[in-house]
């Protein structure tokens, strides 16, 4: 062999392993295969209920994606097979399977290949299973796997699952090791610059021919040479991992079953491999195995206890951080680190999201607030426009809050183990200059299993590889102890950390975002009422919103909520959003009732002010009106095109905030890219796109309120939009409803205010943030799609104008223009993604002057509007503050003891100092941190904020 071929390693280098595994694992025997098929899993009692028939090598045994078998295989042992160190099963279902033990204990995984790296290794994939007593009945084998079968990863969920194969193996130790020893040569001479690796590819050359000649021990001396020597100052800290995503080309249900699969093959790799280490960071998957697979969850307990089961995250799931609200994000780390605490006594400083799309510019501060100071991704390495500058340094937030950031110089959570990936991350690390380590994350994610046996092999043999990095086995947590070493000399950054890719996760399966969103303030509204009901001596449902709060965070994943899962995730998350939003405000009622008392009285309970009154009387507004051109109050004027586009939007004063038009609904071109639901193509604003026009509009009147309704239509599309001005309102509310039918198009209403201003305020979790509004620099055109929570804000100092929504999340901002992202229409992996009916509202605030508390006051009122019920009496806010930029956004029982909590922040990036005026008795107040910890006494009365920091208070009583 001379010539490289297309992975770098000499041509001809697949034939040759393929010949080489022929050697190492040669079959002794088949055995006989039954399955019986269900659409759904079926449980280990039950499986007996199935029909079952036999299945051979290459026939189809699970028709549709999502199919569930078990299959019973059975057949004769040769004598002493058990005692027989070279002996195994190989099964390949073409699908992903746990091996059971005769009484219902899991014994090993199997799985199709999914890496390319699978196909290099002796095992293509997790095949091979480890005899044992449990598998045999009489003498005899007999054993069962649970399998399912998921599609085909980044194919989609398509295809059938197919059997191949199961037998007992040989595997001929000798030739095993000279395998991987051969496997590591290859992959060094590919790793080499060109013209450097000729003694590796002579050694590899003469090792290959002793081998076949059956002298694979001397293929091994052949190689020593090569393989061991003088190896680069440079270390990798190599930590095995399994990136599961909780659901995304399957549904939930499949990710407990691929939780089991994982988490038992690791175990036993553990057991195996001395020193070798696996990290794993959801405890929403812990939970389920706690619950459901005690044999795995005992093993679990016990490896993490001794330092080989590296528990890594601080979030309960690895959530978006750019979607989910600020309260939620807490939560997140609260769940996930209380579990953390109680099942295995442990504590982490680590947030580990490799997977999620961009990171919100208060990040930091969360993190910090809940004794998370470190963080890890490889994301921002998916940029399309500009490379990411670093990839170790300090992450400071919108304020100044700090975290220590690594992102691994592999670039990816599934690193092969090959030489040719190793060496790659050790010169693709732009701080080697000032570290000498870095962090390396192996294995096969998403049901995958993680690392398999060839993986770690191939690491153990890059220990002191000439001229390539030193690898070595180690936990996270000790790298990121290293890595701490050098912080005063790593470079700094500050804001957000914005994706240049999956900007389309901002929109995508929008109904499900706006039930999010509903829900996120709708548990925070239930803390409030349910608080004030408990110092009033009514129990506090800590249980039931422990419940509720959970399932919440489980569907901030990051493939859940923006967008990117197939569609009965969707499905299934609405069901589960709307029982919850029906139990949440079943308890609510009941907390109302028993804080106002049984009557029939109107009141209102309003949560933005913890306050509860008689409805107070519509304003008398003289000015109100609508004709066809145009509708009033005696704050606004707003004049219409017959289109039914806003031409002019007028304050009191007769300051215009129109240039031209306002609330044009655009219908786009949306871009089929790879990543079709995550992806939007960033130069979709070149084509000019089509204009909806309204075929017809109504007109109504109130006494509170007028009302023009347009009606607009695309294709089999049908649009229609109420436009609301209410008495003596200074806001202009837009409420759509679609039928939205369209494929590859994407529905956007565009604004061009008459302001011009170089920056976009954007709301985001407990604070804002400004970005750029030029379209010049390649960093400016790769923000053309922009996340923000309630609203985004455009002020030129002497006025502004907002625009405000209750569950949109994309915008384009750009050289004057405002461009909200209403809906899209992707085929994959959804491809009925947001059709059918929907319906969403956004609001338009003109107002003079800068941004200020105004604008999130009213977002804040439009997301969370005050809300009616009868009872006998009104009761008084428990706490306010004196000063409008503080918002209190949380009251709530405190988790472990008797005491509220109240929430806070400065809201427009100024320092502010705030008294809170406490109506309720209690012994003593202090602040903590995010988690309700660390207190030291406070005064509620004397108060002083950073810029945009978040204050936690608690009065015990």
């Amino acid at each position: 062999m001379k010539n490289k071929g297309k992975n770098g390693m000499p041509a001809g280098s697949r034939a040759r392993l393929n010949a080489l595994r022929e050697k190492t694992v040669r079959p002794v025997c088949d055995l006989s295969v039954t399955v019986g098929v269900s659409r759904e899993p079926v449980g280990w009692e039950e499986k007996e209920t199935l029909a079952y028939r036999p299945v051979r090598s290459g026939q189809v045994w699970a028709p549709h994606v999502y199919d569930c078998g078990w299959f019973r295989v059975s057949g004769a042992l040769p004598e002493n097979a058990l005692a027989d160190e070279t002996l195994a099963l190989e099964i390949r279902l073409g699908a992903e399977g746990l091996v059971y033990t005769n009484d219902g204990a899991p014994w090993e995984m199997v799985s199709a290949k999914t890496l390319a790296v699978d196909a290099l290794t002796v095992e293509r994939g997790k095949s091979t299973v480890k005899l044992c007593e449990g598998l045999t009945e009489n003498g005899s084998l007999r054993f069962f796997i649970d399998a399912g079968f998921n599609g085909s990863i980044m194919n989609g969920p398509f295809g059938v699952g197919v059997f191949h194969c199961a037998r007992i193996v040989r595997i001929d130790p000798a030739f095993y090791a000279f395998y991987y020893d051969y496997l590591t040569a290859l992959s060094l001479y590919a790793s080499l610059p060109k013209g450097e690796g000729a003694a590796v590819l002579s050694a590899a050359n003469g090792a290959f021919a002793a081998a076949m000649a059956g002298d694979p021990a001397r293929g091994r001396e052949l190689l020593s040479s090569v393989l061991h020597g003088s190896p680069a100052d440079f270390t990798l800290y190599a930590v095995g991992h399994s990136h599961l995503d909780l659901a995304w080309l399957w549904p939930v249900r499949e990710t407990k079953r691929k939780a089991a699969r994982t988490f038992t093959k690791q175990m036993n790799l553990i057991e195996r491999y001395p020193g070798y280490i696996y990290g794993a960071s959801q405890p929403w998957q812990f939970e389920y195995l706690r619950a459901h697979q005690p044999e795995v969850w005992r093993r679990m307990q016990a490896q993490a206890a001794a330092g080989r089961l590296e528990l890594q995250g601080g979030m309960y799931v690895e959530a978006d951080t750019n979607l989910s609200g600020g309260e939620a994000l807490i939560r997140q780390f609260y769940y996930g680190k209380r579990f953390w605490r109680e099942a295995f006594g442990q504590e982490t400083r680590l947030c580990w999201l490799p997977d999620v799309f961009g990171y919100n510019g208060n990040l930091p501060q969360i993190m910090r607030g809940c004794g998370v100071d470190r963080f890890f991704t490889i994301k921002l390495s998916w940029n399309e426009h500009n490379r990411f500058p670093y990839r170790s340094f300090n992450w400071a937030g919108i304020d100044g809050s700090e975290v220590l950031v690594h992102m691994a110089p592999d670039e990816d959570y599934n690193s092969s183990g090959l030489p040719v990936s190793t060496r790659h991350a050790w010169e693709n690390y732009s701080e080697k200059d000032v570290s000498d380590e870095a962090l390396y994350v192996y294995g096969v994610g998403d049901g995958g299993g993680g690392p398999g046996e060839g993986f770690i092999e191939l690491l153990r043999r890059q220990t002191d590889l000439p001229g390539a990095p030193k690898v070595t086995f180690s936990t996270a947590e000790r790298f990121f102890d290293k890595l701490e070493t050098y912080k005063d000399r790593l470079p700094n950054y500050r804001g957000e950390l914005y994706l240049e890719k999956h900007q389309g996760t901002y929109t995508t399966q929008a109904r499900n975002k706006a039930l999010n969103r509903r829900t996120e303030y709708a548990l925070e509204d239930l803390e409030t009422v349910c608080a004030m009901a408990y110092l009033r001596g009514r129990p506090y449902p800590q249980q039931a919103l422990d419940a509720w709060w959970k399932e919440a965070l489980l569907y901030q994943f990051h493939d859940i909520i923006p967008g990117s899962a197939v569609g009965r995730v969707y499905k299934e998350s609405v069901v589960g959003y709307t029982e919850m939003l029906r139990g949440v405000n079943e308890e609510k009622q009941a907390a109302l009732a028993y804080l106002s008392g049984a009557g029939e009285a109107p009141l209102s309970y309003d949560p933005l002010t913890f306050s509860a009154a008689a409805p107070k009387p519509a304003p008398q507004d003289e000015s109100l009106c609508v004709t066809e051109e145009f509708m009033r109050n005696r704050r606004l004027t707003v004049r219409f095109l017959p289109s039914g586009e806003i031409l002019s939007l007028r304050d009191a004063a007769g300051t215009e905030y129109s240039a031209g038009y306002l609330n044009r609904l655009k219908v786009f071109f949306d871009k089929p890219l790879f990543f079709n639901a995550w992806d939007i193509d960033w130069k979709y604003h070149d084509r000019p796109g089509e204009t909806l026009n309204a075929y017809k509009h109504e007109l109504k009147t109130t006494k509170t309120e007028v009302v023009r309704v347009n009606y607009y239509r695309h294709g089999k599309t049908e649009l229609r939009q109420e436009i609301t001005l209410a008495a003596d309102a200074d806001i202009l509310v837009v409420r759509t409803f679609a039928d939205w039918h369209e494929t590859f198009r994407m529905l956007r209403a565009e604004f061009l205010p008459a302001v011009q201003s170089d920056t976009v305020a954007c709301d985001i979790q407990f604070g804002t943030i400004y970005r750029d509004t030029g379209d010049q620099t390649p960093l400016q055109k790769a923000q053309f799609e922009i996340c923000a929570h309630k609203y985004v804000d455009v002020s030129d100092g002497e006025k502004g104008f907002s625009l405000l929504n209750t569950g949109k999340y994309g915008h384009r901002v750009k050289e004057g223009l405002i461009s909200l992202n209403l809906l899209r229409s992707p085929v994959f992996p959804d491809p009925h993604a947001d059709r059918g009916a929907q319906e969403f509202t956004y609001a338009l605030y003109p107002h003079t002057g800068g941004l200020s508390v105004e604008t999130l006051r009213r977002a804040y009122k439009l997301n969370k509007p005050a809300f009616a019920f009868r009872g006998k009496r009104g009761f008084a806010a428990p706490i306010t503050v004196d000063t409008p930029d503080v918002v209190i956004t949380q009251l709530k029982k405190a988790y472990n003891e008797d005491a509220i909590i109240v929430r806070m922040y400065e809201s427009q990036g100024k320092p502010a100092a705030a008294a809170l005026a406490v109506r309720f008795d209690y012994k003593a107040a202090y602040e903590t941190n995010l988690l309700e910890e660390n207190a030291v006494p406070a005064d509620p009365a004397v108060l002083t904020f950073r810029p945009f920091e978040i204050k936690t208070l608690k009065f015990t009583l």
